[in-house]
């Protein structure tokens, strides 16, 4: 919905910001005459047809910061940075302490986890200096590691407030400064948790960290989850016990599940970017940067073959230094350019088609190769509802890259170029001969 002379809307906060393989280049060079290599050699009836679709009837983009799911990483993370909330899950199967451990004879209950400042635990940053002191709630819902994020608990559930059910604290802890190099194995206590697990197993959903004051709260701090290879490095709950002998006794848990999520504080559920020249990509701790696109593919014939399909963006990296992964993802919803926010967050993406990275380079026009997700649309092996672009793993902390769009100037007005073919008259240089096969 581009409108020439409507005033740019102010951007998008820049604090936050597999699949057939994508290429994706920078800076838009001259192509040669057959850009799509020998297959098309054999065949010298097709011939390569050029669509280029530009901003105007049909043509959507608009942006939003989306929540992904952590799960799979190798850390955890618990605070804020700027804007962006972070919140952690842990779940251990309570259900697998020893029969004999009870409310009443518990002794002590620890979480033990692993505290560093390496290269794989990023607690060097900026933002992770200082103290940081930590709430530790219950979980009142259950949720779903491969599927949880700020909005969602469950693939079909949302949590009954964004930012996952929880009351009120058992207690809390102080992450200060990690050591540096290797590291320790540190603690904090969950007796009266796993007191109140023990009497009421069934509201057993795991325990949720968060920082004791969110609205003053500037750090983040992250320690190993239970993807680490090492297994002596993950999250363990300690239960000390008194047997009816009198003997103290030690069980311990392994985490079974754990992940992050994360919010940002200035991205609302009713903000709207339709008018705004341009958006980032970007990642915070499971929360960034999203660009959603939809054209109109009308005058592609329907026979035609998609050989390559990029989709050109004028781009800039401010001061990065390294690439960024990108994912392309067609919708299973359809959306519009007025969409707020909260509309767009909870649009369902079908899994990624597309993934590559994409390098640091002077500002000007990047491609982003989206073939197989325009050759579903027309071959009707998927139903066109747009694509998404974010950042693959929006686990981590990326700055933003910024793409400009159809509210942009001319001059860096984003398009799609599509090469395709038609089939030929014929596939042969003569029709092939009648073939008669007698079945007796």
């Amino acid at each position: 919905m581009r409108r020439t002379g409507h005033p740019e809307a102010s951007l998008m906060r820049n604090i936050l910001p597999v699949i057939p393989a994508l290429f994706i280049l920078a800076g838009c060079e001259s192509q040669s005459d057959n850009p799509l290599g020998s297959g098309l050699n054999d065949r010298p009836d097709q011939e390569v047809q050029t669509l280029i679709i530009e901003p105007g009837a049909g043509w959507l983009d608009t942006g939003y910061y989306g929540y992904g799911n952590t799960n799979g990483g190798n850390t955890v993370a618990v605070g804020r940075v700027n804007d962006t909330l972070v919140r952690c899950l842990i779940d251990f199967k309570i259900e697998d302490l020893p029969d004999d451990v009870t409310a009443e004879n518990l002794y002590r209950a620890q979480v033990e986890y692993y505290y560093a400042e390496t290269p794989g635990i990023a607690n060097w940053r900026p933002f992770s200096q200082g103290e940081l002191v930590v709430d530790v709630c219950a979980v009142q819902s259950e949720w779903e590691d491969v599927e949880t994020t700020w909005l969602k608990r469950t693939k079909d559930e949302e949590w009954d407030d964004p930012g996952a059910d929880y009351g009120v604290p058992f207690g809390s802890f102080v992450l200060d400064d990690p050591p540096s190099g290797y590291g320790e194995i540190r603690s904090f206590d969950v007796t009266s948790l796993v007191s109140y697990w023990l009497e009421n197993p069934d509201d057993e959903y795991g325990l949720l960290l968060l920082a004791q004051d969110e609205d003053t709260a500037d750090v983040v701090k992250e320690f190993y989850s239970d993807d680490i290879d090492n297994s002596d490095n993950r999250p363990h709950l300690v239960v000390t016990w008194e047997s009816s002998s009198g003997e103290k006794k030690e069980h311990r848990l392994e985490a079974w599940n754990d992940i992050f999520i994360s919010h940002d504080l200035s991205q609302p559920d009713p903000l709207v970017y339709v008018y705004s020249s341009v958006l980032p990509l970007s990642a915070a701790f499971g929360t960034g940067g999203r660009l959603v696109f939809d054209f109109d593919l009308s005058q592609l014939p329907t026979d035609a073959t998609v050989n390559l399909a990029e989709l050109e963006l004028y781009t800039s990296f401010p001061g990065r230094e390294i690439g960024i992964t990108v994912a392309a993802h067609p919708l299973e919803d359809d959306f519009t350019e007025d969409d707020t926010q909260g509309n767009l967050r909870r649009l369902e993406l079908s899994d990624t088609k597309v993934t590559g990275d994409l390098d640091p380079a002077p500002p000007g026009y990047t491609r982003i190769i989206v073939t197989q997700i325009i050759a579903d649309w027309i071959t009707g092996q998927e139903n066109q509802h747009g694509l998404v672009l974010k950042i693959g793993q929006e686990r981590g902390y990326q700055d933003p890259v910024w793409f400009w769009t159809e509210e942009a100037d001319d001059d860096r007005l984003p398009r799609l170029v599509i090469k395709y073919t038609l089939p030929p008259e014929y596939w042969y240089d003569e029709e092939p001969e009648e073939r008669v096969t007698n079945i007796e």
